[in-house]
This record gives structure tokens, C-alpha cells and sequence, in this order.
């Protein structure tokens, strides 16, 4: 059946006013293309809606019977018109980011808290995950946009980078690497090491900083959490290297942190998607906010503006 939506508008003022000349003024029609159109619905329908004589026009027995199916109709109509509209304006939807821990707690949580106050009618997701299950939930399409390391050649994604941060040594405020001035690698190597586990991010990058200066840390534990990195350093079981990203959730009052060098690390951190995806209306938005984000450090919180010269 091929009932078009201005038929049924026209069908539903005709019945309200009961009059072809008013009917058609109120939608817009002159009066033989609006008689021609409620033709058309009749024999669409295959039934016979009004009686009308030069006096008065009046529903059939089949045309009541009609009258709540097209109400019914165009109700269904306009509520999926608007719920398309709320989309396309990101008054409604949902948005969901895999990030870096690191990234999730820095990156996002003034990020999201813009976003919300712009858009309250989205619904926001964020999975906090290893570098390799960012790539996974993208992959898949279980996340719209994922905020992680650089992930190399990948003809099914595009990466967009965001900002760098350097590597830097964190340790108690009465460690021996606490004193004043740039640490190296080799500084680090003397003393116990407290490590993340091989599948984090910031595992692979001080692997890579190892082999490079030969050295090799004397890891007295090894974590997957950075609040877990936190506490053991605070505790005092050793020191520790962390991005300086991650500084502003880990850093505790009783320890402190150095710029390393020799050599001197960086992440290059940004946004992932898959190559052949037309974000929606909501997400684009969100990166807006992103990249407005990284772009000015002090929207970070209180400290970043200091740490963010690491990377210049």
C-alpha cells in the first residue's frame, strides 16, 4: 500500500473540518490537487472515505473506522521525524570512547563534563581498556571513537594525533632520585623499579626506552592499574616511570616526579575510528571537544600547564 504522509494530513483535516475548501487552505493545496489527493488515497485504500454532496462532507462507515489508523500513522510519523531531528542536532544518541586509562582519566573527565552540560541528551559510554582492546572495540564497531598511542600502519583505521607527552620518573619525596634536575634511565636502573604490565601502553613505550639505552630495570613488582603504580611508589617499594599525562591521577602528596632524558620518551597519543566510518553528528561534536581540549593544557585541571612543557 502507497499511502504517502501528506495523504493522510490531508485525509485527517478533511475529516476534522468537513469542508474541501477549508481543508485544502489549512495545508496548503489548492482545491483540485487536494481533492485529487484524497481521490488517490481511496483508491489506494480501496474504499470509499467520504460521502460528499454540494451541502456537506461526511465520513463513511469505512472512513471512521480509518480515522485512528491515519491519526496513528502520522503520530508515528512525526515522533520518529523528531527523533531523527533530536539526532541530527545531538538532542538525543549515544557516544561511546575506548581510551587509554591514562587518557580516561586525564584526557576525557573535563572533556565529557563540556560535552554534557552542551548536549545533556546524549548518552555517554567510556571503556577504559588496553591499547590492543582500543583497536578491538573500534574494530568492531562496540566503540565510535577510541583515544590511544599511535597504532602504526593500519589500512582499516585513521588516526588523528592529539598531543605527546614525555616520560618521567616518579618517586617518594625521600627517594634517592628525589633531588632537583632531569633523571636518566641509567639513574633508574639503580634503585627498584615498579613497572606496568607488558600489556599496557606504558609498558611497550619503556621497552622501547630500554633497548635503546641498554639498560635494564631491577622490577620489583608489576601492576596493571595506575592507581596500583601509585600506591606501591607511595609505599615505597620503588620508583616508577609514568607518562607525564598521568601525573595529575597518580601524583599523591608524598611523592614527586623528574623529566627523564638519555633518551627522552614521548607518546604520541591521539584519536582512532575506523577508516570507512561517517561519525555521527554527536561524535564529531565530541571530538570538537577533544581537540579543543588538548589544545589548551590548563583545561586539564590545575598542574598540567607545567607538566605539558615536557613535550614542547
Amino acid at each position: 500500500m502507497n499511502v504517502t504522509v501528506r495523504q493522510l494530513e490531508a485525509f485527517l483535516r478533511l475529516a476534522a473540518c468537513r469542508s474541501f475548501s477549508d481543508a485544502a487552505r489549512q495545508v496548503g493545496l489548492s482545491q483540485p490537487a487536494f481533492s485529487l489527493s484524497i481521490r488517490r488515497l481511496e483508491e489506494t485504500v480501496g474504499a470509499r472515505l467520504f460521502d460528499r454532496d454540494t451541502r456537506r462532507v461526511a465520513l463513511t462507515s469505512e472512513g471512521g473506522e480509518f480515522l485512528p489508523v491515519a491519526q496513528r500513522l502520522v503520530a508515528d510519523w512525526t515522533a520518529a521525524f523528531s527523533d531523527l531531528r533530536d539526532l541530527i542536532a545531538k538532542g538525543r544518541g549515544q557516544v561511546v570512547v575506548a581510551a587509554l586509562p591514562s587518557l580516561a582519566a586525564a584526557l576525557l573527565p573535563a572533556t565529557l563534563a563540556r560535552y554534557a552540560a552542551s548536549y545533556p541528551g546524549i548518552e555517554l559510554g567510556v571503556r577504559d581498556v588496553p591499547p590492543d582492546e582500543v583497536l578491538k572495540l573500534i574494530k568492531t564497531g562496540k566503540a565510535d571513537l577510541g583515544l590511544s598511542v599511535d597504532p602504526g600502519k593500519a589500512d582499516d583505521l585513521v588516526f588523528e594525533p592529539l598531543l605527546s607527552d614525555s616520560f618521567v620518573l616518579v618517586c617518594r619525596a625521600d627517594h634517592p632520585l628525589a633531588a632537583d634536575g632531569p633523571a636518566s634511565w641509567a639513574d633508574l636502573a639503580r634503585h627498584p623499579f615498579v613497572a606496568m604490565a607488558h600489556a599496557t601502553s606504558v609498558r611497550q613505550h619503556v621497552d622501547v626506552a630500554l633497548g635503546q639505552a641498554g639498560v635494564h630495570l631491577p622490577t620489583v613488582i608489576e601492576v596493571h592499574q595506575l592507581a596500583t603504580l601509585s600506591g606501591m611508589v607511595a609505599a615505597g617499594l620503588g620508583a616508577s616511570a609514568l607518562p607525564s599525562l598521568c601525573l595529575p591521577v597518580t601524583l599523591q602528596p608524598s611523592m614527586v616526579w623528574r623529566p627523564l632524558r638519555r633518551p627522552r620518551l614521548h607518546r604520541r597519543l591521539g584519536l582512532l575510528r575506523r577508516s570507512r566510518q561517517t561519525l555521527s553528528m554527536a561524535a564529531s561534536a565530541l571530538v570538537t571537544e577533544l581537540q579543543r581540549t588538548a589544545g589548551i593544557p590548563s583545561l586539564l585541571g590545575p598542574g598540567w600547564t607545567e607538566v605539558a612543557e615536557l613535550s614542547r
